[in-house]
């Protein structure tokens, strides 16, 4: 009994289908990012050479090459694979998404305007409070030594008995 003979071995269509999808978008991520091969392959800590080999999917990568990618590209590892959807927002959730950062920016503005409104109300309430409570100009002394001095004169006028001269 012997050993069978030796055939080239050529991956199946489902493990091309994977690895050109991981290829693709790990280049689609990095062009996304705007940096070079080498960059990448210096923070991965691998030569260019296999990265290029990784990103043409002609060669055969580890999960622990792959997680090192994900990572220096700022990915989860998950979004590599077939079925996990795009690496890029699609044109529907690109529009959806500046809508709703119209409408936050409509928001804010509103917000500023009436921040504005509100600051004035306050300082004009703060003016009116502070104008309420300054106590009223103290009366000088020497008008109140008059007051109780003619107080004084017009109580011995007015008392029996005595005659004002």
């Amino acid at each position: 009994m012997g050993r069978p003979p030796r055939t080239s071995k050529t991956p199946s269509a489902s493990v091309d289908h994977v690895l050109m999808t991981v290829a693709t978008r790990l280049k689609n991520a990095r062009l996304h990012l705007k940096v070079t091969q080498k960059e990448v392959a210096e923070r991965a800590e691998m030569p260019q050479s296999y990265l290029f080999e990784i990103e043409t999917g002609n060669t055969n990568i580890t999960l622990r090459t792959l997680a090192k990618l994900a990572e220096v590209l700022k990915l989860d590892i998950r979004t590599l694979f077939p079925g996990s959807g795009d690496l890029e927002p699609s044109a529907d959730a690109d529009e959806a998404m500046h809508g709703f950062l119209d409408k936050i920016h409509v928001i804010l503005q509103d917000c500023n305007e009436r921040q504005s409104e509100l600051l004035a109300e306050i300082e004009s309430m703060r003016r009116t409070r502070k104008a309420a409570v300054t106590p009223a100009a103290p009366v000088p002394p020497t008008i109140v030594a008059q007051v109780h001095t003619t107080d004084a004169v017009a109580n011995r006028a007015n008392r029996p008995g005595r005659s004002t001269k």
